[in-house]
């Protein structure tokens, strides 16, 4: 049995890819983009902006440094064809 102690250290070490859709989040998604990458020393964040009629394109633009990679569709429409994707775009995915 692993202890909450290693536990952490294993997410800590772990390559970890967070696929995030969004579509009119605009109230919610900083902080859900920042909180998911917290936990992770070696991370990628990637998020599909998911035909948002909001500002939630805007919102993500302003936090892009923190991001590997961000796609705002206009075609696409649904979370698992944007999560699908999001999953073609990761590092490693193969």
């Amino acid at each position: 049995m692993i202890n909450a102690a290693r536990l952490i250290l294993i997410m800590k070490q772990a390559k970890v890819s967070i696929l995030m859709t969004a579509c009119n989040a605009e109230r919610y998604i900083a902080m859900y983009s920042i909180n998911s990458c917290a936990r992770f020393l070696d991370w990628e964040l990637i998020v599909i902006d998911d035909f948002s009629t909001d500002r939630t394109f805007q919102i993500l633009q302003n936090l892009q440094s923190k991001m590997n990679e961000l796609i705002c569709s206009k075609s696409i429409k649904g979370i698992i064809p944007a999560l699908a994707l999001a999953f073609s775009r990761a590092k490693d995915s193969s």
